[in-house]
């Protein structure tokens, strides 16, 4: 959350208070490893999270950048089954820099295992542009 200015982070705080149920963070502080995706989801699985309910996941590009299309391969199957056993809806939110140029092609490439891609990008500080790939 560090990347969050002032505002946005007390605004992320009231709609926590208010709409979430369950928050995890991953911390740097406990750890010097770079994160991975497919221990990340493995994760995930052991979470208690109740059957159909909305999983929001925010994760920076470099989660899955640094890993190869196997990994990400691996890391949507494992999202994609844990969805499909608990009826849950998985919404993976991705930013960064690399999103568009590196992961959206891997992504599209991987649309097996993801109902939709869509791509969000700042036109200037008030506007933004909503590019909907693929919806099934």
């Amino acid at each position: 959350m560090s990347a969050l200015n002032d505002e946005a982070l007390c605004k992320f705080n009231d709609l926590s208070k208010n709409h979430l149920e369950q928050c995890f963070f991953l911390s740097h502080k406990f750890t010097n490893k770079a994160p991975n995706a497919i221990k990340l989801a493995k994760d995930i699985h052991q979470t208690n999270i109740k059957k159909l309910s909305t999983y929001i996941l925010v994760v920076p590009d470099s989660l899955l950048s640094s890993s190869d299309d196997y990994f990400v391969s691996i890391f949507l199957q494992n999202l994609n089954e844990l969805a499909n056993n608990k009826k849950l809806t998985i919404s993976v939110c991705i930013y960064g820099h690399l999103t568009t140029s590196l992961l959206k092609p891997m992504l599209i490439s991987h649309n097996r295992y993801i109902a939709g891609l869509a791509t969000m990008t700042s036109l200037d500080d008030a506007r933004y542009c909503y590019l909907v790939d693929f919806w099934s």
